[in-house]
């Protein structure tokens, strides 16, 4: 436990020697701003170790902390481009040898048509951006609860994997893959059924395939406002559906 009382296992799951096609999934600490490491990098620690016990057993997936160190980004109205870190992660992805990257990141996200972005997979490349700065209720002017955001990253961790491996929107307000209303409903999502593995494991890529999965698309998962605003939209060939609002806070 940390200062901040984050309480942060020290690392995910290790390799399993001689596993046939286990595939790694990297979850990337990028710290922009460094405002508030030590709570940042301690979330972020045990969400992956949460991502990792969710996914190994279920999936036969391993998870790795990873860490890119100072990158150098520009803000436009408060807010970085989810593709500007899709543009790192695409390279860091190749050269470490993972087959799927989730970059966090302390800041948040622009998007063009939606108020905001928590997260951006890409089918594509395998890479995925989340942001975890509206996920602490201190964000929106309450106490910090650490516990609550921890669980709402998590969630919104196997949510972005949930993507990568092709999995659609549930209306089960339980389900990870949940088409959330905001970072409310985040907390709740945690239920991963049978079916649901059985389709991430068949979205796998082969050997041969250079680690891509499933189609070639990607999803934004963004929102509107503090209860409202879970939106999923392809925005690299135009939004399914959009929100709108300048009323939040920044």
């Amino acid at each position: 436990m940390n200062k901040d009382g984050v309480t942060a296992p020290a690392t995910a799951s290790p390799a399993v020697p001689g596993a046939a096609e286990q595939f790694v999934v990297g979850v990337m600490r990028m710290e922009v701003e460094g405002r508030d490491s030590d709570r940042f990098l301690g979330q972020v620690e045990a969400a992956t170790v949460a991502l990792d016990r969710a996914v190994t057993t279920a999936l036969g997936l391993r998870v790795e902390l990873l860490s890119f160190e100072g990158p150098h980004l520009t803000p436009v109205a408060g807010a970085y481009a989810p593709l500007d870190f899709h543009q790192i992660g695409l390279t860091e992805k190749l050269e470490r040898g993972v087959h799927f990257l989730l970059i966090v990141t302390e800041v948040d996200l622009s998007a063009s048509t939606l108020s905001y972005t928590l997260a951006l997979s890409s089918q594509l490349t395998n890479v995925a951006v989340v942001s975890t700065k509206r996920l602490d209720p201190a964000f929106w002017g309450d106490d910090h609860d650490d516990d609550l955001a921890l669980r709402r990253l998590t969630a919104l961790l196997l949510h972005a994997l949930g993507h990568l491996l092709n999995l659609p929107h549930e209306e089960d307000p339980a389900n990870v893959m949940h088409d959330f209303a905001g970072v409310d409903d985040l907390a709740a999502m945690e239920r991963l059924t049978d079916s649901q593995r059985i389709q991430m494991k068949q979205a796998l890529p082969r050997r041969h395939m250079s680690g891509r999965a499933g189609a070639l698309n990607s999803a934004s998962c963004s929102g509107r406002s503090r209860a409202t605003g879970g939106a999923l939209g392809p925005p690299w060939r135009g939004p399914i559906r959009c929100a709108s609002s300048p009323d939040y806070p920044r």
